[in-house]
């Protein structure tokens, strides 16, 4: 049976914390042991370190049993805590308490960039409100916000999951994905020697990832892809993950079997 949040229909793996917390776990595990080493996790979705207070505290959000493991269950219940936080946050300039955000409330709680004239910056805040205010009332209710945090909380660590795993093809560490390195790493053609520089292919010769990635430079950097991974529509994830389906979703049959048959070798013995 395919681990929970796998195979969910595209509408459901991308809303709900659960099936998406599910799906990001069976790609971490590789080794298929049912939990993954806490430090693991933060560098697997983020390069996270926890060298000071509030990124030790982002990563314990993710390991309620505080055994330095990280379980399926528990990252479904880290987002939803994170995201709790961060809408708190957002919402607490909330002046008049009526539990919604009018454009001026949440305009004290919006940054604009620095040296921008205030035309702009009104232009920027205005589209910035509108990407939060689902309904175009007006308002910004407590649903909305969770929403929309929910959605790109998904989007930005499906993203940094995909990246991680790609990193695994970069043979040579040169920080660049070759059409080579791709389709030996995939098993998309028989396994070929990368060379060093790239040289020698041909624009016609890139791999299928490079196309769904709308990438057509060979090689290509890790800046280049991690762009092009954010901001995919929930279509083009699901075209991308088919093509990396050999690293994305390990084969964990043959432990479950290996495992399965040494219980039965030590219950028989004699």
């Amino acid at each position: 049976m395919s681990p929970a949040g796998k195979d969910a229909p595209a509408e459901e793996r991308f809303e709900d914390l659960d099936l998406f917390g599910a799906w990001l776990f069976t790609v971490l595990d590789e080794s298929c042991s049912g939990s993954v080493p806490l430090l693991h996790f933060a560098k697997a979705v983020g390069g996270q370190s926890v060298d000071r207070p509030r990124q030790l505290n982002w990563l314990m959000g993710f390991d309620a049993s505080e055994d330095g493991q990280v379980t399926a269950p528990e990252v479904g219940e880290g987002f939803k805590r994170l995201i709790q936080y961060q809408v708190d946050r957002f919402m607490a300039v909330d002046a008049n308490g009526d539990a919604a955000l009018s454009a001026s409330e949440y305009a004290l709680s919006y940054a604009g960039r620095n040296g921008e004239d205030q035309e702009a910056a009104e232009k920027r805040l205005a589209l910035a409100f509108a990407r939060l205010d689902l309904n175009g009332d007006g308002r910004i209710v407590l649903a909305e916000a969770e929403s929309v945090y929910r959605r790109n909380y998904i989007s930005s660590y499906w993203a940094r999951a995909i990246l991680g795993r790609l990193r695994s093809l970069d043979v040579d560490g040169d920080e660049q994905l070759q059409s080579a390195e791709i389709e030996s790493g995939l098993s998309l053609r028989d396994p070929v020697e990368v060379p060093a520089d790239g040289a020698g292919r041909q624009e016609s010769e890139i791999s299928p990832l490079h196309d769904a990635l709308g990438l057509n430079a060979d090689p290509v950097t890790f800046r280049q892809v991690s762009r092009s991974l954010f901001g995919r529509s929930v279509a083009q994830r699901f075209a991308i993950e088919a093509l990396l389906q050999p690293i994305l979703s390990p084969d964990c049959s043959a432990s479950q079997t290996e495992s399965g048959g040494g219980s039965s070798i030590e219950s028989g013995g004699d």
